[in-house]
């Protein structure tokens, strides 16, 4: 076929040819392979990031607390809450996958301060991976740490830490 006779084709004929053709492999060319970026995996980790920040942000904003994601280079301050005129507290939020750890001296450590754990897990009942949060004081997660050899591994604190799982309420006393 000519690249006149291309032009001169209509939607409907187009359509009849893909479809005539396509389990004929002859008829196609081979795929082209495209490897992902390497920068690629670094935005779909910021991604997630800000998806979970977004997440512990919705569930604040319905326990009807005054909370703001932080815009800066605060470090490990996500999400401020306002108690009060002129009384804060603060929240780290980490994107948690299973095997993901952190060592204990990542984290800052001070009153009012949290971390919640937003861990994606896959089961087997589900296509898609559940969120589970995981909120501490900062003071108990220091605790917890030096318990487990200083290193917070997202597996372990999954298993030991089931009180602090979804344990928003430890936030609306503050909040």
């Amino acid at each position: 076929m000519t690249s006149k006779n291309k032009r001169n084709l209509s939607e409907a004929a187009v359509d009849e040819i893909v479809i005539r053709e396509a389990d004929d492999h002859s008829a196609w060319e081979e795929p082209i392979h495209v490897p992902a970026k390497r920068w690629a995996e670094r935005v779909r980790v910021r991604r997630l990031d800000l998806a979970t920040k977004f997440h512990v942000l919705s569930v604040l904003y319905c326990m009807g607390a005054d909370a703001t994601v932080s815009v800066g280079s605060e470090k490990d301050v996500d999400i401020t809450v306002v108690k009060k005129p002129g009384q804060v507290l603060t929240i780290d939020v980490k994107a948690a996958l299973e095997s993901k750890s952190w060592k204990l001296q990542d984290f800052t450590f001070g009153r009012g301060h949290f971390i919640v754990f937003v861990h994606f897990t896959r089961r087997r009942s589900t296509p898609q991976p559940v969120l589970e949060a995981y909120v501490l004081s900062s003071r108990d997660l220091r605790s917890w740490a030096r318990e487990h050899g200083g290193l917070v591994e997202m597996r372990q604190l999954a298993k030991s830490a089931k009180d602090a799982r979804e344990a928003w309420d430890r936030l609306l006393p503050a909040a």
